[in-house]
């Protein structure tokens, strides 16, 4: 197994639920209640996995991870029950001060909890993911309807789109993403006399470093708020399927920049990355044109993280690398201000 194939997210986490299928079978093979006399209104859910039937007024949602329940949430849907399933922190604490209950313990690289899901009750699963989460949507099928929303290796728009055709929120998904394209864009013109090239490198469980590649909603964002990145990185690039660009060691100095960006948090070790000696060496870190960010959100794939790069792309824009930029602390006050700018 190779470190990319580890569990994370932002393009590098590859979830391999190992599904419950066994209990998934019992659970369709002993039926369920008696049908009432007037079927539920329902509605089709086209999705990465498939097409679904889905009630027309859920009232229990299910989230499998916080990256959906908090796509959810900005859409103005409160699932009732999510797991933290990607570990993050701020997901944590938005979520659980809406009053939503996050499960721990659960994470992508176990079985999915059938039983304990089932114990719940959900009328709707919305989980986060495409094919490499085949196993865990079909084991969770028939407990609910299922709809998974894509996350890897797709834009941040096509993701927003299709959570918000999964709760029938589909003008409120094109809303939020005009306003957060709009935000991007205004960080152009905040960005005289800041930094013009930027350099994401972050750490990859042991195997040195990786950044964005071409066309990954990090990279599509920073080009969109006006910011260059080293020829190194500009480019299309691929790890197995995903959309990863790996530096070695003997790479590194080619990713030097006007500021230099360090991700750090759940699944990104910014020590690692200023541990090697190459690192250390590029000019901009010399000079200590450096800044650590928070890597769940720098590499996520959801409306809150766009707007959480964007607050932080601003503050470069105008500080450097003097910018104070968003940590784990800021969650309930970023939340409260991304409500505020997306109108929710």
């Amino acid at each position: 197994m190779t470190s990319f194939e580890r569990d994370r997210p932002g393009g590098l986490r590859r979830p391999r639920a190992v599904a419950l299928v066994a209990v998934a079978l019992v659970l369709a093979a002993c039926g369920g209640p008696e049908p009432a006399a007037t079927e539920p209104e329902t509605r089709t859910v086209s999705h990465p996995l498939g097409e679904v039937q889905v009630p027309g007024e859920p009232a229990s949602i299910l989230a499998t991870d916080e990256y959906a329940a908090l796509n959810l949430l900005a859409l103005g849907v409160e699932p009732a029950v999510v797991y933290g399933s990607f570990g993050s922190e701020v997901g944590r604490v938005v979520l659980e001060d809406a009053g939503i209950t996050v499960v721990p313990g659960a994470t992508f690289s176990e079985s999915p909890p059938i039983e304990e899901i089932i114990g719940h009750a959900p009328d709707m699963i919305v989980m986060t993911g495409g094919a490499e989460m085949q196993e865990t949507y079909d084991a969770l099928s028939p407990v609910a309807p299922v709809v998974a929303v894509p996350y890897y290796d797709t834009t941040w728009q096509e993701s927003l789109t299709a959570a918000g055709a999964a709760v029938a929120r589909t003008d409120r998904a094109e809303s939020m993403i005009r306003t957060l394209e709009g935000r991007i864009g205004a960080v152009q013109a905040a960005s005289e006399p800041g930094p013009t090239s930027l350099s994401v490198v972050a750490e990859t469980y042991g195997d040195c470093c990786f950044s964005a590649a071409r066309g990954t909603p990090l990279s599509t964002i920073l080009q969109a708020a006006g910011f260059t990145r080293p020829a190194a990185q500009d480019i299309d690039a691929t790890y197995g399927e995903l959309s990863v660009l790996p530096i070695s060691p003997e790479q590194l100095g080619a990713h030097d920049a006007d500021l230099v960006i360090v991700p750090d948090g759940e699944y990104y070790s910014a020590d690692a990355v200023r541990a090697q000696p190459v690192f250390r060496s590029l000019p901009a870190v010399r000079d200590g044109r450096v800044l650590q960010v928070d890597g769940d959100l720098w590499f996520g794939n959801f409306a809150f993280a766009v707007h959480w790069i964007a607050t932080d792309l601003e503050a470069v824009a105008q500080d450097g690398a003097a910018a104070t930029v968003g940590v784990p602390g800021d969650a309930t006050a970023r939340w409260e201000q991304f409500r505020a700018d997306v109108g929710g």
